[in-house]
């Protein structure tokens, strides 16, 4: 954000552009008499939050400080301005669309990401025959993209193309087709697990804790 200078005869106005292009945020700044800046910060926040929440593009900010004095330093401004700009998006609604897409964009790259159909024929000989019957009897852990192409975690295999230990006998227990649901069960901290993945404890050889607790959490909307 540029630096603003005080000047206490007339207004200075100053153009921020954000770097993305978006946005265009005009700063004017007017000696009105002393302000401190707990006061700044707070009408700051105050009229940003207010333009920003109405759905105005261009949010006007006027910043009051001590002309007398110098006025307010560069620094000063931006300390109020990133205070006022906190306190708007503390106020921001909480989108759980966002953050679940969030979760899945990371469920997807997790563990070394995952393998094709065609990766795993290549590097397994598993047919596309074969990984049909095994999604059909819960026996592979699968998701699919936007064009319904199939993608299978390689944190599920061993370096034969064998799932690994406990993982089947999870499936079995959940038989639910809803594929992020199981890739969120495997890879999401478990409080009743001492805070820790049933994928971990399954590695760690911990597989009976972890069946007792899948078999607990199975039921559709238990978790």
């Amino acid at each position: 954000m540029p630096e603003l200078k005080a000047n206490p005869k007339e207004k200075t106005i100053t153009k921020w552009e954000s770097l993305a292009g978006e946005e265009v945020l005009k700063l004017s700044t007017a000696a009105i008499g002393k302000v401190t800046i707990k006061q700044l910060s707070a009408n700051l926040a105050e009229i940003i939050t207010k333009n920003v929440q109405g759905g105005r593009e261009l949010v006007v900010i006027r910043l009051g400080f001590d002309a007398g004095k110098g006025g307010a330093t560069a620094e000063t401004k931006r300390a109020g301005a990133a205070t006022a700009l906190a306190a708007v998006e503390k106020k921001q609604p909480f989108d759980p669309e966002a953050k679940g897409m969030e979760w899945v964009d990371k469920a997807r790259r997790a563990e070394g990401g995952a393998w094709s159909g065609g990766e795993l024929q290549e590097r397994f000989q598993l047919s596309a025959a074969n990984l049909h019957r095994r999604r059909k009897e819960h026996r592979i852990v699968f998701w699919r993209d936007a064009r319904h192409a199939f993608f299978y975690p390689k944190w599920q295999f061993t370096g034969t193309g064998a799932l690994g230990p406990g993982i089947e006998d999870i499936l079995r227990i959940f038989k639910s087709f809803d594929e992020w649901r199981i890739m969120r069960y495997f890879l999401t901290p478990r409080y009743q697990l001492q805070g820790k993945r049933p994928l971990d404890l399954l590695r760690a050889g911990d597989i009976e804790n972890v069946l007792s607790h899948a078999r607990t959490h199975a039921e559709e909307g238990s978790w």
